[in-house]
C-alpha cells in the first residue's frame, strides 16, 4: 500500500514540475509565430467574490515596453469566450484595455473555493472589455487555453 502512495505522489510531483517548466514541455505555443487552435480546449469560467484581494492572486509585470500587443487571435478567443458567457454578440464587444500579468498561480487570479490552484508563476493578460451592459475584465494565460471571467458590470 504504501508503494502505491509513493507511486502516486512521485506522478503527482513529476506533473507539477512539468507544469512550472515550461522550457521543458513541448507543448508550448509561441503566440506570435502561431494561430490559436480551433480544437483547443475549451476554456473554463468562474467568477471571484468582490471581496477577495486582488493582490492576494496578482503579481503585476511593469513590462515599460509601451509596444505590447494583444495578439488579434486571442483577442477574438476572448470575445468569443465572454460571448458565450454573458450572451452579448460578439460585434457588440469591444477591447478596451488590456496588460501583460505575471499571475501568482495556475487559477490566473480566479480561484473558485472548491478548486486546487498550483503556486505557480502563469504569464498572461488582464483584458478589459465594453458591452452594452457595461465592462467586463477577462483574466487569461499567454496562449488562451485558460479563460476566468473576473468581473461584469455587476460586481
Amino acid at each position: 500500500m504504501r508503494q502505491i502512495i509513493f507511486v502516486c505522489l512521485t506522478l503527482v510531483l513529476l506533473i507539477l514540475v512539468s507544469a512550472c517548466s515550461p522550457a521543458l514541455n513541448s507543448d508550448a505555443v509561441n503566440l506570435e509565430t502561431a494561430p490559436l487552435e480551433a480544437d483547443s480546449p475549451s476554456p473554463t469560467a468562474t467568477t471571484t467574490d468582490p471581496s477577495d484581494s486582488a493582490a492576494d492572486n496578482l503579481n503585476q509585470r511593469s513590462s515599460g515596453d509601451a509596444t505590447a500587443v494583444l495578439p488579434d487571435s486571442l483577442t477574438e478567443h476572448l470575445k468569443s469566450f465572454l460571448a458565450a458567457e454573458t450572451g452579448i454578440t460578439s460585434g457588440a464587444i469591444a477591447l478596451q484595455q488590456f496588460e501583460p500579468v505575471d499571475w501568482n498561480n495556475a487559477c490566473i487570479g480566479v480561484p473558485s473555493p472548491e478548486e486546487f490552484c498550483a503556486e505557480m508563476i502563469t504569464p498572461g493578460y488582464r483584458v478589459v472589455f465594453n458591452t452594452p451592459n457595461g465592462a467586463y475584465v477577462v483574466h487569461t494565460e499567454q496562449s488562451g487555453r485558460t479563460i476566468r471571467l473576473a468581473e461584469g458590470p455587476s460586481d
